[in-house]
């Protein structure tokens, strides 16, 4: 999803409420973040082990969690810079796994 503000927590909040709302049927992945500035956050589709996406961690530019006490308290998101553009994306993931 596009966003227009990439490091703006209301929008974040507003696209993990679009995405829980949305997803009827949400596909598990895996989330790779590294713990090196080389690496690159990696999306791993689990029913065949193949990757989705990658984004190298300096094109992260804004990450953000779901507030506890809502319906969006399972999400994270990130925002990142599009092919070097000024085109920004945030992906919103919902873990099924409690802390």
């Amino acid at each position: 999803m596009k966003v227009s503000s990439p490091r703006n927590e209301v929008e974040a909040l507003r696209a993990m409420a679009t995405m829980k709302s949305s997803s009827q049927h949400p596909f598990p992945v895996t989330l790779y973040v590294p713990n090196v500035p080389e690496g690159s956050v990696r999306i791993i589709d689990q029913s065949n082990n193949m990757e989705i996406a990658s984004f190298p961690i300096y094109k992260v530019l804004f990450c953000a969690r779901g507030h506890d006490g809502t319906a969006e308290s399972n999400c994270f998101a990130f925002t990142e810079s599009s092919h070097g553009s000024e085109e920004f994306q945030i992906h919103v993931f919902s873990c099924e796994i409690k802390e």
